[in-house]
């Protein structure tokens, strides 16, 4: 932490006396204690974020199928990662504020593959999406203009509604979530709604704005797929008791 605004723990707190000293020192210092617990989200999200597909990833796999993903919606997902991954990395911001980017589109590739797989069965097709994604990364990392990259930031907000509403719109019109995973959309709504609040604290600059609408609005409809997944499997569950119960 910056010493500016966090100064040093006192000389002589030892790693017995510690949890005694720092309690009272970070009271004492509200701005550190802040800061500090900002950036203890973040890592905790990161952490969350390792896992947090795995649900979906283990759905398909057991269906053997990728019924109720929408490929083109995963496709620009992937991208939207990338373009905010690059903006991250290029401004050099903390860590703690985008981690989990990282480990959510290596999920995400991983589904893509896996979708592609299921519905085509086309090697070739699954070579192609490989080389296509490493390419936009580094196109977005080290060519991309920075205003285009910027401008690209403004799509944060509309991303979600691009990604997620045709997704909410599909489960309604079918009534049935297929292969979907409420546990990981459900952990993607918690995930972004911490991020609004790391966000206001830990990023400055421009652009800042639009990325808190765009958690925000990616928590809200992550949360409504969370629920139909819920609600659906509760009707099939439902179903199943009744036809054994005739």
């Amino acid at each position: 932490l910056p010493s500016d605004s966090c100064p040093s723990l006192p000389s002589h707190a030892s790693p017995f006396s510690f949890v005694l000293e720092i309690v009272p020192y970070l009271l004492a210092t509200p701005s550190c204690f802040t800061k500090l617990l900002s950036t203890a989200v973040g890592l905790a999200i990161i952490l969350a974020s390792s896992m947090i597909k795995v649900p979906q990833i283990l759905a398909i796999l057991r269906a053997q199928s990728a019924s109720g993903l929408s490929l083109p919606s995963l496709a620009f997902e992937i991208f939207c990662y990338e373009y905010n991954l690059a903006h991250y990395l290029r401004q050099k911001l903390p860590i703690s504020t985008f981690g989990e980017y990282i480990l959510i589109l290596t999920q995400n590739i991983i589904l893509l593959l896996l979708c592609i797989h299921f519905t085509t069965h086309s090697p070739p097709h699954i070579a192609a999406a490989l080389l296509s994604t490493a390419t936009s990364m580094l196109l977005l990392l080290f060519a991309f203009p920075t205003r285009l990259l910027t401008a690209l930031i403004s799509l944060n907000a509309a991303a979600p509604l691009l990604t997620r509403l045709p997704q909410v719109v599909a489960n309604f019109r079918t009534g049935d979530t297929g292969a979907l995973s409420g546990a990981t959309f459900g952990g993607l709504a918690l995930g972004a709604l911490a991020r609004v609040g790391t966000t206001m604290r830990d990023v400055t600059g421009e652009g800042k704005g639009l990325i808190v609408a765009g958690y925000a609005v990616s928590s809200v409809l992550n949360g409504v797929i969370a629920a139909q997944v819920l609600a659906s499997e509760m009707r099939k569950k439902g179903a199943a008791d009744g036809a054994r119960n005739k």
